[in-house]
């Protein structure tokens, strides 16, 4: 756990975008794990109310320790999917940030019975999200929660997204190129990354971020 904490509290798993006087008022940690994330973004939005969503509970335990005192910072315990109830997750094999619904070589035969809620319900709750991030880690299920989210996307300025196989990370593309476009991605092997996505309505208000496009020009006359 170690390397990978480390990783995100120095800003390399989640890298801030800069934008000249944007100050997110929301942040929604889903997948939020023991809770290096929301430390990070409290740091460099200490104004901003962060939600973070984690059903397992020994990581709860550990969110719970890590982010008390912090002012506006509010743990659900429990997962977001497409809808309501109670499911088995696949404990992790190495560590808790690889629990998942799902099984795969990073799981392992422990389980754990936790409580998922419908997202787009939970997050149409909040209220307000002008000015909101969403980073979305949560080993397999971002495309079931991102789906369930389509009619509240366009209320986010940026969504950080983990993919676990090429096919989500297309897929994700796909659900979320109307209203953003890729702010930063790096892939840590195959099958396994992270997006960055920027909305399409905060890059108009901030011209230089998309300073270096290269539009394509018509096609030559022939002859040329």
């Amino acid at each position: 756990m170690f390397d990978f904490v480390r990783n995100i509290l120095r800003g390399r798993e989640y890298p801030l975008i800069p934008i000249e006087g944007y100050v997110p008022k929301v942040i929604l940690d889903v997948g939020a794990n023991i809770g290096a994330a929301t430390l990070f973004f409290k740091a460099a939005y200490p104004g901003a109310t962060i939600h973070c969503y984690e059903p397992v509970s020994k990581a709860v335990r550990f969110l719970n320790r890590n982010v008390r005192g912090l002012s506006g910072v509010h743990i659900h315990p429990y997962g977001l999917h497409s809808r309501s109830k109670t499911a088995s997750i696949h404990l992790g094999a190495a560590r808790s940030s690889q629990s998942s619904l799902y099984v795969s070589s990073q799981t392992s035969t422990r389980c754990e019975r936790i409580r998922l809620r419908r997202a787009f319900s939970e997050v149409k709750s909040l209220g307000d999200l002008s000015s909101s991030i969403l980073k979305l880690d949560t080993e397999g299920s971002e495309g079931s929660i991102l789906r369930d989210l389509r009619p509240l996307l366009h209320r986010f300025d940026m969504i950080y997204l983990e993919y676990h196989s090429e096919d989500l990370r297309r897929k994700g593309d796909r659900l979320l190129n109307r209203h953003f476009v890729m702010a930063w991605s790096r892939a840590v092997r195959v099958h396994i990354g992270v997006n960055v996505y920027l909305s399409r309505a905060l890059l108009a208000q901030h011209a230089g971020l998309g300073q270096y496009e290269i539009k394509e020009t018509p096609r030559l006359k022939a002859g040329f």
